[in-house]
């Protein structure tokens, strides 16, 4: 009985650091074209090219690598977030090696994130998180007014991707592993099966 207790409290001692502390997210745009989610911008190389999907957005045909979405006019505060998140798939025909995203604050100063479209699996949708580090000196995080996303180019590149969301977060999503969470669950199960069965003795 203390034997398979001890191995129980030792199994949640080792288990425990991997369970993530409560992610914040900022969400900016899950691409569903209304309001604060954002919109094509005009006189980019995404006008026409674009197929919206239930709660994503497939930028196709001859998309390049500029950047043809974004929302204005906004008054968010990011200076407590730790990651941009990208959730995306890359799509047959993607020529474009990055992915971008840029910030403006209230006062026209810019912050550009930037990933490799290679991170996005093209089966699924992937989450990949852009570490922020240090904001720029200039750059104001509590108050920032618009956001852009593409390939950051002239729109020379064909760019092929399907966007799901984009957000800030404070940590990445960090869970246990399935193995561990499954070694937990059964070591559980043979401490309440010993409990049981001493209060059964005589």
């Amino acid at each position: 009985m203390r034997r398979h207790l001890a191995l129980f409290a030792l199994a949640l001692a080792l288990l425990l650091p991997a369970v993530a502390p409560a992610q914040l997210t900022l969400s900016l745009s899950t691409f569903g074209g209304s309001g604060a989610d954002g919109a094509v911008l005009s006189g980019t190389t995404w006008v026409g090219n674009l197929t919206q999907n239930a709660g994503s957005l497939t930028v196709g045909g001859t998309a390049g690598n500029d950047n043809g979405w974004g929302a204005s006019g906004l008054t968010l505060n990011a200076a407590t977030m730790g990651y941009v998140a990208i959730t995306a798939r890359r799509d047959a025909g993607n020529l474009a090696p990055s992915l971008f995203v840029q910030f403006v604050d209230a006062n026209v100063h810019t912050q550009v994130f930037s990933v490799s479209t290679s991170l996005f699996s093209t089966s699924a949708f992937t989450t990949v998180y852009v570490p922020i580090g240090t904001w720029d000196s200039e750059f104001l995080p509590t108050q920032i007014s618009s956001w852009s996303i593409g390939g950051g180019n002239v729109g020379s590149t064909t760019f092929h991707l399907t966007l799901d969301e984009l957000a800030f977060t404070t940590t990445t999503a960090a869970v246990p592993e399935p193995a561990a969470t499954a070694l937990l669950a059964a070591l559980g199960a043979v401490a309440v099966a010993t409990l049981r069965r001493r209060r059964l003795r005589p």
